[in-house]
């Protein structure tokens, strides 16, 4: 009898662990293209690099979901257009391509009744196509805030702001999908 029982076990163990892989759904593939990065005084590595891991993160967050090779898509240098991303999601069976623009990442210091502050500025577009529902979207990314000097000191604090963002956008694009992106402060990624 305890044969017997340890096949049985042993069978519907294996049922349990092979059944999830015979699923025929594929994930849905999501296309990050390269930022558009017209800011002047950024770095560009950086900028790229706070975009992907944020973008990566709120992917990842999604099980259905994986990203695309992107690596030889050059660097562009505007946002594409509606024709453009259509053509792109055909030609690379893409379900979802995201496109970001920075136009201006700066900040200024002020001083009002003896108190330095300091006043960010960030500006750009965030342009997504769903090749399952046909929808573009563009949307403009406008972020202008006053913050105290002694908060903002540190070197990454732009780069934060610009993560910040693109984590606000991913989840706009995302917000169907019930997903909330993590993205945490650069200084932790030391």
């Amino acid at each position: 009898m305890k044969t017997i029982l340890r096949y049985v076990m042993l069978t519907l163990t294996a049922l349990m662990l092979t059944i999830p892989g015979l699923s025929s759904a594929e994930a849905k593939g999501i296309l990050l293209l390269p930022v558009v990065n017209n800011a002047e005084n950024t770095n560009p590595q950086v900028i790229s690099q706070i975009y992907y891991q944020v973008a990566m993160d709120a992917i990842h967050d999604l099980p259905d979901y994986d990203t695309m090779d992107s690596d030889d898509i050059e660097e562009l240098k505007a946002l594409p257009t509606q024709e453009e991303l259509v053509s792109l999601a055909k030609a690379r069976r893409a379900d979802i391509i995201v496109c970001f623009q920075l136009d201006v990442l700066d900040y200024t210091t002020e001083t009002r009744r003896g108190d330095d502050y300091v006043k960010l500025d960030l500006e750009g577009w965030c342009v997504t196509y769903d090749a399952e529902s046909g929808k573009y979207a563009r949307h403009r990314i406008l972020e202008d805030k006053v913050t105290e000097a002694d908060v903002t000191n540190r070197w990454d604090w732009t780069g934060e702001e610009w993560g910040k963002s693109v984590r606000r956008e991913m989840n706009r694009v995302m917000k169907n999908k019930r997903v909330q992106v993590y993205a945490p402060r650069m200084s932790s990624l030391k």
